[in-house]
């Protein structure tokens, strides 16, 4: 399984997690260069989908809070353009993870949005696990 997290803001972070593994990780000023790599890693290998932060929560105590929203526009839109599947949680939903990211993603956007995956592939694994089969 691979996914995408991204944590918007005046420079937005970007990983992609296969399996239990990051794969990619990067910090940068302009969405479209970080949605390039989030269209690259759709049509080749794949992805099945990502988790994108959202911005309830932060309102006029974000400084960048035009930018945020910005950012957080465009991706959502180029994923439904693309028909990537998109989680889109709060900032809270990725602090049962941030301890778990690996020291070796040292960016403070890319540690969001590594929590932010792990987090996703938490909460996937326990609904699986939690799911009843038709056979039951």
């Amino acid at each position: 399984m691979r996914y995408f997290g991204f944590d918007p803001g005046e420079t937005s972070g970007l990983v992609v997690l296969e399996g239990d593994r990051f794969i990619h990780w990067q910090e940068h000023r302009d969405p479209v260069v970080l949605w390039r790599i989030i269209a690259h890693y759709w049509t080749y290998p794949g992805l099945n989908g990502g988790v994108l932060e959202d911005f309830i929560g932060q309102g006029i105590l974000n400084v960048h809070r035009k930018q945020t929203i910005e950012v957080l526009g465009y991706i959502r839109y180029r994923c439904a353009e693309y028909g990537i599947p998109l989680e889109i949680v709060p900032q809270q939903k990725r602090n049962s993870c941030y301890h778990l990211v690996p020291a070796y993603i040292r960016g403070k956007d890319e540690r969001s949005a590594a929590a932010h995956v792990l987090a996703l592939k938490e909460r996937k694994e326990r609904r699986s696990d939690t799911a009843i089969s038709p056979l039951d």
